[in-house]
């Protein structure tokens, strides 16, 4: 068994949850920002945890308030030669829960969230654009403006999506991207660490918006 996810999606308890409840044997690798974590679970026992600087049930916790990130699941084949614990996932996850507010002051933010002003000033140096959202890699919503709501959540799983199966297939980060549905063309910008998703104005060309973001300043990055 082998798959991948973001958090976006999932959270770390509903994940932890699912593995469990189902017995089975694998390890969790996970990344949010710089940090990393490493979980292990025997026939639905977790037995051996880290999380950056943490280990055993303290990194349990640590992980089980990600906001975000990025997670890989395979089958583990026999148990770690050192385990921390032997603990059932409920224990955990209700402890975390209890200890939330205080763990959460302790997470590193992985990107800082754009003033209004410096969204509006995108949108004025890109006449051509009619809407932005800011999106992580990891597919955390950053900020938006101009966008609808329904929008703005498919925004954040396309960047997840993207950033999932390009780490899967080991491909060169795409520069610029065009997503087309039937309602809307969506224009993606990878800056680094984060994605521009641009929808452009009715009577705008596409080359028109692209070239306008591409002279944008990345100051925010």
């Amino acid at each position: 068994m082998f798959f991948a996810g973001d958090f976006t999606l999932i959270t770390p308890a509903s994940l932890l949850q699912l593995l469990c409840q189902e017995q089975r044997s694998v390890a969790i690798t996970a990344q949010r920002g710089s940090e990393s974590a490493c979980i292990q679970i025997i026939e639905g026992m977790i037995v051996r945890a880290q999380c950056g600087a943490s280990q055993g049930r303290e990194a349990m916790y640590r992980w089980l308030v990600w906001d975000g990130g990025s997670f890989y699941v395979n089958v583990l084949h026999e148990a770690p030669a050192e385990v921390d614990m032997m603990a059932h996932y409920e224990e955990l996850v209700l402890e975390a829960a209890r200890r939330r507010d205080e763990l959460e002051l302790t997470l590193t933010p992985v990107l800082p969230y754009p003033q209004r002003s410096q969204l509006e000033q995108i949108l004025v140096q890109c006449p051509a654009l009619a809407g932005i959202a800011l999106v992580s890699s990891e597919g955390r919503l950053l900020g938006a403006l101009g966008l609808d709501h329904v929008l703005t959540l498919e925004a954040q799983s396309v960047v997840a999506g993207l950033a999932i199966v390009g780490g899967l297939l080991g491909a060169p980060p795409q520069q610029i991207a065009l997503y087309i549905t039937s309602n809307y063309r969506l224009l993606l910008v990878q800056w680094g660490r984060v994605w521009l998703l641009a929808v452009p104005t009715s009577g705008a060309s596409v080359s028109e918006a692209t070239a306008q973001i591409q002279k944008l300043p990345v100051d925010y990055l």
